[in-house]
């Protein structure tokens, strides 16, 4: 780049360039809740392009003194145990969120803190991921993702690959058969 220039950054981009630098950050309490605020606190994050340092004085400083856009952000926490909520017996292949730390949703995607690994959603997969906070089948998956983002001809294999797939990185568990049918009456 041949002209110094400043380019804004979003949330989430920001967030996953940051946490690999930030080695304490697992420590606190809710980590990507922590540093959303932080950054939307400082004024958000911009990317410096120069070729020479010494040209980037008046942008350093702009910088410095534009206290940028804030990104609006909900926060979530984990619900509980997969297991605890009520459930239809006749539903096949239920799924719920599996046990996270902290979450944050901005901008129709979610960043997901489980452990010290963050996962981003968007699309299919942040709406799933959403929705299943409580039980949810493939039919309602789908059902969720055609009022989200309209009717598509391939709308149940589009969800349906969505939902193996956020089951294969750990985002959401399956229900298991035996929680589904509830305790077993004790024999006596």
């Amino acid at each position: 780049m041949a002209v110094p220039a400043l380019e804004r950054v979003g949330l989430f981009d920001a967030m996953l360039t940051l946490i690999p630098q930030t080695s304490s950050l697992m420590a606190l309490d809710r980590p990507l809740t922590a540093l959303a605020q932080l950054i939307n606190d400082l004024g958000g994050v911009q990317t410096l392009y120069y070729r020479e340092i010494d040209e980037t004085g008046s942008l350093i400083e702009q910088a410095l003194h534009d206290r940028g856009v804030v990104t609006q952000f909900t926060s979530l926490t984990a619900d509980g145990d997969p297991t605890d909520a009520p459930r239809d017996p006749g539903e096949e292949h239920l799924v719920q969120r599996a046990p996270f730390d902290d979450a944050v949703v901005a901008d129709d995607e979610v960043l997901v803190l489980a452990g010290s690994t963050p996962l981003r959603l968007s699309a299919l997969g942040a709406t799933i991921w959403l929705a299943a906070a409580q039980p949810l089948s493939a039919g309602a998956a789908v059902e969720v993702c055609r009022a989200a983002h309209g009717d598509h001809p391939q709308a149940a294999e589009l969800v349906d690959s969505a939902l193996t797939e956020l089951l294969e990185v750990g985002a959401l568990a399956p229900i298991p058969r035996a929680a589904i049918a509830g305790p077993r009456p004790a024999v006596r």
